[in-house]
């Protein structure tokens, strides 16, 4: 009977013998004989009942019968589709999300919306991320690179008096740098423009030793999404934005130690690209495009990959503080013996 009304068996029916695969043949032919009863139908309305609808007094002038198609989404592929769009910058409309995957928008969805905003203002100021950007115009380029310089003059120097051991003393030890800018994201996509990567390797090509440092322009970039990063991962969190700077620094610290070592690796990845077979340097168009694969995951699926797992950490940071903060009225954690037959070491 299911081969005769459906054409096949295993969209219905159980076989020990079926297979995914052939499941999936037979799930072919069925849409496909359905389509064909769908335009046997069509045909029937648009052709034979025109007529009788219109000595009915039903005005069917210009008009004709289909089916409304509505395409079926997998919500996993769709999920990912949506997140690869968002990465690359795209910007995607909330109601576009809440009808896709079915989600019922709540009826203070603006309210929502706006107290989300006001929080990430807060937590952008609390990482030092908000600034008047007509004031940062007026700042002499000349006097921003001589700090950047002072901040990170011997990240990766060789120290004259250690026999060749690598320093990371100013970030590493020192204070918050206040040069990677005020601007931010607002789509949530880590994103560092084509311009950005093109004068970092441009410097590159021209003096190939900065590669042994950091560069400024591509740190403060990292810098900027990785932050945003963090951000997006304290309004997620359920702490609230307060005054502990101690906190805050120190994500800020993380945040730019990481952009740093980021920006060495990949200066130093490039670098070594820039000469041919014979030792002589390459056409800048020519090492850009030997270069551009490693560049693009720096800059593409690796960040997208960093910014995510900085949300994260962020996230649990915020909320690791919390229990802290509350361990005396609401303990939350508790040690517990192992259940390991062979406990090892002080786990017993």
């Amino acid at each position: 009977m299911s081969i005769r009304v459906l054409g096949n068996t295993l969209t219905t029916d159980a076989k020990s013998t079926g297979t995914q695969a052939l499941g999936s043949v037979h799930k072919e032919e069925e849409d496909e004989m359905n389509s064909d009863d769908r335009d046997f139908i069509l045909d029937i309305l648009n052709y034979d009942m025109r007529p009788i609808f219109s000595s009915l007094g039903f005005n069917v002038e210009g008009g004709e019968f289909v089916y409304a198609k509505k395409d079926k989404i997998n919500p996993a592929q769709q999920i990912d589709i949506v997140q690869k769009l968002s990465s690359m910058g795209l910007p995607i409309d909330d109601d576009y999300l809440y009808e896709t995957f079915c989600v019922a928008k709540p009826d203070n969805y603006k309210q929502l919306k706006e107290e989300k905003e006001v929080a990430k203002a807060a937590f952008r100021e609390q990482l030092g991320m908000q600034g008047n950007d007509d004031d940062k115009k007026k700042q002499d380029k000349n006097t921003d690179k001589t700090a950047f310089k002072q901040h990170l003059r011997s990240f990766f120097g060789l120290a004259p008096d250690k026999g060749g051991a690598l320093l990371i003393d100013t970030l590493y030890y020192g204070e918050h740098c206040s040069c990677s800018g005020h601007s931010h994201f607002h789509n949530e996509s880590p994103a560092i423009s084509f311009n950005v990567v093109q004068a970092f390797l441009q410097r590159i090509h021209n003096k190939p030793e900065l590669a042994e440092g950091i560069d400024p322009g591509l740190w403060s970039a990292v810098v900027k999404v990785i932050n945003e990063a963090t951000v997006e991962g304290l309004s997620q969190s359920n702490a609230a934005s307060t005054h502990d700077e101690e906190f805050y620094r120190a994500l800020r610290h993380s945040n730019e130690v990481f952009a740093a070592f980021k920006v060495h690796s990949l200066a130093g990845e490039v670098a070594n690209k820039l000469l041919d077979r014979d030792g002589k340097l390459k056409p800048f168009s020519q090492w850009v495009d030997d270069v551009k694969g490693i560049t693009s995951h720096h800059v593409g699926a690796w960040l997208r990959t960093e910014y995510d797992t900085a949300v994260i950490r962020a996230h649990n940071a915020a909320d690791w503080r919390e229990f802290e903060r509350n361990k005396d009225i609401l303990p939350n954690l508790r040690w517990m013996p192992t259940t390991s037959p062979s406990p090892e070491g002080e786990s017993s």
